[in-house]
């Protein structure tokens, strides 16, 4: 498809060119709209019954506690990330098992679109080892509220508990 051919009117603004404070109520401010999607992927790696919480060592989000993991590069699969991103943060091997949920997440101007995998450790990997995390905890389903989960990753975490992914 053609660059922008689903978008009638590419370049204008989405609410018929009203822009700022004098947008009518019901429509969102072009300040308010992400202008790009970032794709992400998101580790639920998940071992006897107990999910991998890590708590980000860097950056705005600093201390909060997420689900590894980070943005896809190009021609790069939801998994294909997960498992470089794991390698990259943790130091060990993951096998991504099946999608999770997809969340959509305002950040900073763009949306973070965010697959969450179920992954669990490679036969025969290192456990886990923080490069880039202050902190890390297996968590089982009773203590997930431990912790306090970055946004989207409440999201996901409540995905992975209905599904009854954990003990």
């Amino acid at each position: 498809m053609a660059p922008g051919a689903d978008m009638p009117n590419e370049g204008a603004p989405a609410n018929g060119g009203v822009t700022g404070a004098d947008a009518p109520a019901g429509c969102q401010r072009d300040e308010d709209r992400p202008r790009a999607v970032l794709r992400v992927a998101a580790a639920a790696i998940v071992r006897d019954g107990r999910l991998l919480a890590t708590q980000r060592g860097y950056g705005e989000l600093k201390d909060g506690w997420e689900l590894p993991g980070g943005k896809l590069e190009p021609g790069e699969t939801p998994a294909q990330a997960a498992v470089r991103e794991i390698r990259e943060e943790l130091a060990t091997d993951v096998v991504p098992v099946r999608a999770i949920v997809d969340v959509d997440q305002p950040h900073g101007g763009v949306l973070l679109r965010i697959t969450c995998l179920l992954c669990t450790l490679a036969p025969g990997a290192p456990e886990p080892r923080l490069l880039e995390h202050e902190d890390a905890r297996w968590l089982d389903a009773a203590h997930l509220a431990d912790v306090a989960w970055l946004p989207a990753d409440r999201r996901m975490v409540a995905a992975i508990r209905r599904q009854g992914l954990l003990s």
